[in-house]
């Protein structure tokens, strides 16, 4: 007769949890539904919208701290690797990768280096590029521009 009282106390106390869950599960999906104006039937779907926004939010914050790894001082403007000539690229990717550096790149570096600075018309087509690639919007593009040619 003891064991039946635990058991019936104990299915009664599965059966109030149980239910409580769902009930603070459908309020929740009620008060979403209501408030983002969706109309999710079950709070499994609804559990599912929320892990993909989640997702989404995830690779946005990944993205950007990846930006920011990227980024790096020149003067007082900030940078980012799209910015830097392609020489200096290659070698960044490298070391950000923890590779090691043999002579050419060093070479091929100094090179870049001197042939990316030299010339007015050089420096317009790698402001094209970028614009074109999509490292600078048009009015960074017209201002970078007009500050060359002036």
């Amino acid at each position: 007769m003891e064991n039946l009282k635990v058991i019936v106390i104990s299915f009664l106390i599965i059966f109030f949890i149980t239910w409580y869950i769902r009930r603070v599960q459908k309020f929740t999906l009620e008060e979403y539904n209501e408030k983002h104006k969706k109309k999710f039937k079950t709070y499994e779907d609804f559990k599912e919208h929320l892990d993909k926004e989640k997702e989404k939010q995830l690779l946005n914050e990944e993205k950007k701290v990846n930006k920011e790894k990227l980024t790096y001082k020149f003067g007082s403007n900030e940078q980012y690797l799209g910015n830097m000539p392609d020489g200096l690229q290659k070698w960044f990717r490298k070391f950000m990768k923890g590779q090691s550096f043999d002579e050419d790149d060093v070479d091929a570096l100094a090179q870049q280096e001197e042939k990316s600075s030299s010339d007015l018309g050089g420096s317009l087509k790698r402001l094209k590029k970028m614009y074109n690639n999509g490292s600078l919007s048009k009015a960074e593009f017209e201002k970078a521009k007009n500050k060359l040619l002036k």
